[in-house]
């Protein structure tokens, strides 16, 4: 009855893996077995073109003694309070108040600022990319700043080139769901600014910070990025809480000092303190409350390329996509069809040779074969591992290693072994033998790179996989 059970466990296994499950949606069957992810070389890929970023304008802004800008002079007198659904700040619990008036700078207060920060105003032509910033180290800087970019979505294979001497960085990555997302994170200088709203002096950038963190909290749903500033940034914050505050006089008039925080210009929150910030830790509230899960998982994906941007530093050059294009794998679909109808050739071959040699053991030792190989795809497929050229190489080698051991247990089985001590004999002959297999598969499973990874991640599974069927499937035999 076991045997009975096993053999059509292995079945279903066989059905599902090669045949599917479909269900009808809109008028079309879906297969509910999930597709292998292919890599670059099987499956195409879009390829992004950076260059450093021409743009030139003029402006008046604030230098300081050693001619270094300081930020642009503000050319408005409102604070805008239009915050939308974007990104405010919550101090400690307690929600900063935007605004809503027109606060009248006196112009004195903002020169005796100046004159304190020994600051004047120029009228200069700001370029987006300093003639001496373009260098080759800060060229590879920024390459090596988007390589870590891409490597927090670490599951994708990607390729990126510089050419050194114009800086133009081209960038293939593999068409998924979160291209959008990806392309968003390389384009972004990651320049983190915290700026006097009143004047557009910069007050603290990206050198002041520690690290940022995506944070959560439920019922409703909502997101923040956490930001710790190191020793320096700690103090200048402790410093700002208590200058940027609401200030009553004695005629019980408000006046209120307010920062902005942006990130490559784009302002994420306008606010002032009502408490002194002696932590050095500042959360910024992305996004509104909400208990749509769905809402909620779009957000949280937009904080974690903020997290990304501002985490791994600001990019010494600014650079703008100039192109982006589909590039069409080198291996057709009609190819891979061929080598898949090459394969199963094989399989039926190598199982006829089983039943020719062994008989009946050999039947079952060949529908045990095949029910390894339908598993072993499923276990890939619902892992999401990417299957490259190498990764194929790896799949077909832990498939071997399962039918050699079948051969091995057969063998033993034909000189009158009984099932049991044959399936150990044989398990310690092939482990005995694929020790160097095993150590390469945990290796390769924790590089860097996605196309080795992918070997080892394929490998490992094979040999758990193989563990696993086997000790179970033993039993039909």
């Amino acid at each position: 009855m076991r045997k009975i059970f096993l053999i059509l466990v292995i079945v279903l296994i066989v059905v599902l893996a090669f045949l599917g499950v479909y269900k009808k949606e809109n008028n079309v069957w879906n297969n509910l077995i999930p597709d292998y992810k292919y890599g670059m070389e099987l499956d195409g890929y879009r390829e992004f073109r950076y260059v450093a970023d021409t743009s030139e304008a003029e402006k008046n802004v604030y230098v300081d003694s050693d001619g270094n800008v300081l930020g642009v002079v503000k050319e408005e007198e409102k604070v805008d309070s239009d915050l939308g659904d974007g990104i405010s700040l919550e101090i400690e619990g307690e929600e900063a108040i935007p605004n809503t008036n027109e606060t009248e700078t006196i112009s004195e207060e903002i020169q005796a600022m100046m004159n304190e920060l020994g600051l004047k105003t120029e009228l200069r032509n700001v370029k987006a990319n300093e003639d001496n910033i373009l260098t080759l180290k800060n060229f590879e800087t920024s390459k090596k700043i988007m390589q870590k970019r891409i490597e927090t979505r670490s599951e994708y294979e990607y390729n990126i080139r510089l050419d050194s001497l114009t800086g133009e960085l081209i960038i293939e990555i593999p068409e998924n769901e979160e291209i959008g997302l990806i392309a968003e994170i390389l384009s972004a200088k990651g320049k983190f600014e915290v700026i006097d709203e009143q004047t557009g002096i910069i007050l603290m950038d990206n050198s002041y910070i520690k690290s940022a963190k995506a944070k959560y909290g439920s019922n409703p749903y909502q997101a923040y990025l956490e930001l710790e500033f190191n020793k320096e940034g700690k103090e200048k914050l402790r410093d700002i809480s208590n200058e940027y505050i609401v200030v009553t006089d004695e005629e019980g008039n408000e006046t209120i000092k307010y920062i902005s925080l942006s990130l490559d210009g784009a302002v994420m929150s306008t606010t002032y303190f009502g408490i002194e910030i002696a932590d050095g830790i500042l959360q910024l509230r992305i996004g509104n409350p909400t208990y749509d899960y769905e809402e909620f998982r779009a957000i949280v994906k937009s904080l974690d390329n903020i997290v990304s941007i501002i985490d791994l530093g600001n990019m010494p050059v600014k650079y703008v996509m100039d192109s982006t294009r589909v590039v069409q794998p080198n291996i057709t679909k009609s190819s891979i069809n061929i080598a898949k109808a090459l394969f199963a050739t094989l399989v039926i071959i190598s199982a006829v040779v089983l039943i020719v040699l062994y008989r009946k053991e050999g039947a079952i030792g060949a529908l045990a074969s095949i029910g390894y190989i339908g598993l072993f795809s499923l276990v890939l497929r619902y892992a999401s591992i990417y299957i490259t050229i190498n990764s194929v190489i790896a799949f077909l080698t832990a498939v071997s290693i399962n039918y050699v051991f079948i051969v091995y247990m057969l063998r033993k089985m034909k000189e009158n072994k009984g099932a049991k001590i044959a399936y150990i004999e044989s398990m310690k002959e092939i482990y005995i033998k694929i020790i160097p297999i095993c150590i390469i598969a945990v290796v390769f499973t924790f590089m860097g790179n996605i196309t080795i990874a992918s070997i080892g991640m394929v490998l490992f599974w094979g040999v758990i996989v193989h563990a696993i069927y086997n000790t179970i499937t033993r039993y039909v035999f």
